[in-house]
């Protein structure tokens, strides 16, 4: 069940221009802090020319926002970031490369603050939207191939074995579930892993 509370204060530099949109946050609590990975569309375009950045902001209430900085990344046309918990220290950053291809990316950090760019993931297709969780043993990549979500496992987090077929290639039949799905997110509690898609 859930209930409006109100918009989040996203306190970006330039936030009193109101032609700049955010997309595809990635959310997340650590000692005590949260964080936050969004894609900052600097205005509302008729092409894809235009830049697209993504921003790092921390919060103590996930209401009001602060911003820390803008990533490094491959160059500045980048979206859809997601982070995890490496398991030996340190954080990874799946990303979509827009200019190559929209590819997955990916960038390392110690501290959540300072990103270094590693480059392309080792993945079969290309793809947006990337999410990445540890399920029954191995780590798992789900991607938006634009014909259902590709499906990759590793046993280290580097080199992908894409599964056969796509996740929710064929539409639904709900009312709101005519194409096929899009854009994931995966909660993993007790054992069972939780698909939430666009």
């Amino acid at each position: 069940t859930w209930r409006y509370k109100r918009n989040a204060v996203i306190n970006y530099p330039h936030s009193g221009d109101n032609s700049i949109t955010y997309w595809a946050p990635d959310v997340f609590f650590h000692e005590e802090t949260w964080h936050m990975y969004l894609t900052i569309v600097p205005g509302v375009f008729t092409d894809w020319a235009h830049p697209r950045t993504i921003a790092h902001f921390t919060s103590t209430d996930m209401l009001s926002w602060h911003y820390e900085s803008t990533l490094k990344l491959a160059n500045e046309k980048v979206i859809d970031a997601d982070v995890i918990a490496l398991p030996d220290g340190g954080w990874r950053m799946f990303y979509n490369n827009e200019p190559d291809g929209k590819s997955v990316y990916y960038a390392d950090s110690d501290d959540l603050y300072h990103w270094q760019d590693k480059g392309k993931a080792q993945l079969a297709s290309r793809g947006e939207g990337p999410v990445a969780f540890k399920w029954q043993g191995y780590w798992w990549l789900i991607v938006d191939a634009w014909r259902g979500l590709a499906v990759y496992r590793s046993n280290d987090l580097t080199r992908w074995e894409q599964q056969t077929g796509y996740l929710l290639a064929d539409p639904g039949t709900g009312k709101d579930d005519g194409i096929n799905g899009g854009h994931p997110d995966v909660v993993v509690e007790n054992d069972r892993a939780w698909l939430f898609y666009f």
